[in-house]
């Protein structure tokens, strides 16, 4: 792993998000709970890990439960939890980074409260499969195949980088797009788009 050796703190922090291991990663790094969708919960491994280190499950078909989390955000702040949000909403093979969901920010822009930020990258050794597919999970991927084959892997580079400052602005929106750029001012691709569509 590639990262400073003392822990990161911080409130509310937002990453871009390439798969499972991105828990483990940051978990390593900083305390605190994941905003995370409601169908992990069954998912093997990662879901009872998601549950065990505390996570504020958000069912993404249910409108009204944005109401009920906004809730949950403001206990875990106020007993002095950081929250930790993939904006993006979904996995991505680390081409590049997925929009990020205005209305995930809402609790930050309301509040008018910093967010924090993180780039997360992956490589594997040159004669090994590459980190887009043995360790990024996304698309139509199985977990159990795709789990076991990464833990059989002889090793593989976690990269987390922190942004400097956190990031203020009046709506969630421009706020999205705030955290967007800053992400994007850091993070490494896992993968050139070009390879990726070839």
């Amino acid at each position: 792993n590639k990262h400073n050796s003392h822990r990161f703190h911080y409130n509310f922090l937002v990453s871009n998000h390439l798969g499972y291991a991105d828990i483990i990663l940051l978990l390593s790094r900083l305390d605190g709970v994941f905003i995370t969708k409601r169908e992990m919960r069954s998912w093997p491994v990662v879901g009872p890990l998601a549950h065990i280190f505390g996570s504020i499950w958000v069912n993404r078909e249910v409108r009204r439960d944005a109401v009920r989390v906004l809730d949950m955000i403001d206990e875990a702040i106020a007993r002095g939890d950081g929250v930790v949000l993939f904006a993006e909403g979904t996995t991505s093979a680390g081409a590049g980074l997925l929009p990020m969901k205005p209305a995930l920010f809402d609790w930050a822009a309301r509040e008018q409260f910093p967010v924090h930020y993180a780039a997360l990258t992956y490589r594997t050794p040159p004669d090994t499969i590459p980190a887009h597919l043995a360790v990024c999970w996304w698309g139509a991927m199985t977990f159990g195949p795709h789990a076991w084959d990464l833990c059989r892997m002889r090793g593989f580079e976690a990269t987390v980088e922190f942004g400097s400052e956190p990031i203020t602005a009046p709506t969630r929106g421009e706020l999205a797009d705030r955290v967007q750029r800053a992400i994007f001012d850091l993070f490494v691709p896992v993968v050139s788009r070009e390879r990726l569509n070839s």
